[in-house]
C-alpha cells in the first residue's frame, strides 16, 4: 500500500505529497485540483505565492475566470500549510455565497486529489475534518458601520484574523468598502506567511482598490486582464461591443478592457453605483408599479419594468406591438402582478397606449399615471424639465442605496452614457434621447422604463408634472 492509499484509508491527507506545491499554486491546481488555468490566471496565482509584495490585486474584463482563480487559491493554501486560516469576503452576500463559495465547492468536489475525502464544505466554512476549529477558510461579508468623524467607519465581522499562515481573499474588490480593507490590513501585521489576493472588475475609479493601482502600487503586485489576455472571452463578443459603443465608453472600458472607466464629462451615473444597485435587494413594500416605455415607430421593442417600492425587480420586452396591443398586454401584466400603478411615457406614440389603457383599467383599482418628460419639473428653477428631475432623483437614491436594480447589461451601458449640462439660467438639463442614442448606438429604453417604474417611489406624498402644466392627484406611497 503506497502513501496515498494509506492516507485515504486513514481519511487524512498526506501533506508531504502537497508540500512541494507550497510556492507553486499553478502546479497544485494542475496536478491536485485537476484544472488547467490560463496564462493570465497563472500570473495572478504566482504573484500571490512568490510576488515581491504580500498584497496582490487584479482588475479584469468580464468572464476571465477571476472567481475560479480565487477558489483555486483557497484550495492551494489550505492544503499546503499547517493550521492555516483563510478569510474570504466580497461586497455582497450574493457574490460571496452564490458565486465564490459554490465555485470553491465545484473544484473541491471535482478535484483530482479527491479533496472531498479530507475537507468539509459548509455554507460559510471550509475546513479540514480533523481540525475544524484551527484549519479552515471562512466566508464573511463585513458589516460597515459609521462611527465618529475621527474614525470614519468600522468593518464589523472582519476583525481578529491572525495566524502564522494567513490568506485573505477579496472577490469583486472594487465594491468593497475602504473600512473593510483597513480592517483586513490588521491580519497582515503578524505571521511570517501572510498574503492578500484581491480580484474584480474595475467599476469604481476611487477608493482603496483603485489606489492599489495608482498611488499605492509600490506595495501591491498588480495585474490587468483585458479580453485579449483570456481565451475564455470571445473576441467576437468584445469586438462587437467596441465597434458598437467605442473604446471610450465606460462600459467597454470596464467589461472589455479591464480598465477603470473614464466618466463622460458631466456623467450622471457611474458604473460603480449601478453595479452596487444590481447586487442589492430591498424589503418588499407590496406597492408595485409597472413602468412602460412604448416603442417608437420603427423601433423593435417596447420595454416593461416592474418595481416594488424602490426595488426594480424585472425588465421584459415585447416586439412589434401596436399601441393598442401594448395596452392590452399592459392590462394583463398589471392585473397578473397586482400592481397599484401603471406609469406610461405619454409623449409621442405612448399617448395612444394611454388612451386605450384608460378604458381597459377603468374600475380595476389600478391607477394610470401619464408621464411627460418634456414638461416643467416640480422644481423648475433647478431642472429644465421633468425628465431631468426624474433621473436626478434616481441618481440621488442610488447614492443613498435606496434603489435596487436587476442585472441588465443594456441598463448599465445606457445609464453610464447619460450626461447633463447647465442651460443659460443655470438649470440642470439632461442630454436628449436622440443625443444619447447617437452616442451609444441604441435607444435608452431600458433606463426609461426603469425610471417610470420608480415614479411613485420617487415622488412620495407629492404631485407629479403633467402635460398641461397642471398637477396630478397625490401619489400616496
Amino acid at each position: 500500500m503506497n502513501s496515498i492509499e494509506r492516507a485515504i484509508t486513514r481519511g487524512q491527507p498526506d501533506f508531504r505529497l502537497w508540500a512541494k506545491y507550497v510556492n507553486n499554486p499553478v502546479g497544485f491546481v494542475r496536478h491536485v485540483v485537476g484544472a488547467y488555468p490560463e496564462p493570465a490566471q497563472c500570473v495572478f496565482m504566482m504573484n500571490v505565492a512568490i510576488g515581491p509584495n504580500i498584497r496582490t490585486v487584479v482588475k479584469s474584463c468580464h468572464g476571465a475566470g477571476k472567481t475560479a482563480c480565487l477558489a483555486w487559491l483557497i484550495l492551494w493554501f489550505i492544503c499546503t500549510r499547517p493550521f492555516p486560516r483563510i478569510a474570504c469576503t466580497a461586497p455582497t452576500e450574493h457574490q460571496l455565497h452564490d458565486k465564490l463559495w459554490p465555485e470553491l465547492h465545484k473544484w473541491y468536489r471535482k478535484s483530482k486529489g479527491e479533496l472531498w475525502r479530507f475537507y468539509v464544505w459548509e455554507k460559510t466554512r471550509f475546513y479540514l475534518r480533523e481540525h475544524q476549529a484551527e484549519w479552515f477558510a471562512v466566508a464573511r461579508v463585513a458589516r460597515v458601520t459609521k462611527t465618529n468623524a475621527s474614525v470614519g467607519a468600522e468593518a464589523l465581522g472582519m476583525q481578529g484574523f491572525h495566524e502564522e499562515h494567513m490568506l485573505i481573499i477579496v472577490d469583486e474588490g472594487s465594491g468593497v468598502h475602504d473600512a473593510v480593507y483597513g480592517t483586513l490590513e490588521g491580519a497582515l501585521s503578524t505571521g511570517s506567511d501572510v498574503h492578500m489576493a484581491v480580484a474584480g472588475n474595475p467599476n469604481i475609479p476611487s477608493g482603496w482598490y483603485y489606489d492599489a493601482f495608482k498611488k499605492n502600487k509600490a506595495i501591491w503586485n498588480t495585474q490587468t486582464i483585458s479580453y485579449t489576455d483570456s481565451a475564455r472571452v470571445k473576441n467576437s463578443w468584445a469586438e462587437d461591443l467596441i465597434e458598437t459603443f467605442g473604446l471610450g465608453h465606460p462600459w467597454v472600458q470596464v467589461k472589455v478592457l479591464g480598465e477603470f472607466p473614464d466618466m463622460f464629462e458631466h456623467g450622471l451615473f457611474s458604473i460603480g453605483m449601478l453595479e452596487s444597485a444590481m447586487n442589492r435587494r430591498l424589503e418588499p413594500t407590496g406597492i408595485r408599479t409597472l413602468g412602460i416605455d412604448v416603442a417608437r415607430y420603427g423601433d423593435a421593442r417596447t420595454v416593461f419594468a416592474m418595481a416594488d417600492g424602490g426595488d426594480v425587480q424585472t425588465i421584459s420586452y415585447y416586439s412589434n406591438l401596436g399601441v393598442d396591443e401594448v395596452a392590452l398586454e399592459a392590462e394583463y401584466v398589471a392585473k397578473e402582478l397586482k400592481v397599484k400603478y401603471v406609469v406610461v411615457d405619454a409623449d409621442g406614440v405612448g399617448a395612444g397606449t394611454v388612451d386605450t389603457l384608460k378604458k381597459l383599467l377603468r374600475g380595476s383599482g389600478i391607477r394610470l399615471v401619464e408621464w411627460n418628460g418634456g414638461v416643467a419639473a416640480l422644481k423648475p428653477m433647478r431642472y429644465r424639465n421633468a425628465r431631468t428631475e426624474l433621473n436626478w432623483k434616481i441618481k440621488e437614491c442610488l447614492v443613498t442605496k435606496e434603489i435596487a436594480l436587476p442585472e441588465n447589461d443594456a441598463l448599465i451601458r445606457q445609464a453610464s452614457a447619460y450626461r447633463y449640462e447647465f442651460d443659460g439660467v443655470g438649470r440642470i438639463v439632461l442630454a436628449t434621447k436622440k443625443i444619447i442614442s447617437k452616442l451609444i448606438g441604441e435607444s435608452p429604453d431600458e433606463l426609461d422604463a426603469v425610471g417610470y417604474s420608480l415614479v411613485p417611489f420617487l415622488y412620495p406624498n407629492a404631485k407629479i408634472p403633467t402635460a398641461k402644466g397642471k398637477i396630478s392627484g397625490e401619489l400616496v406611497f
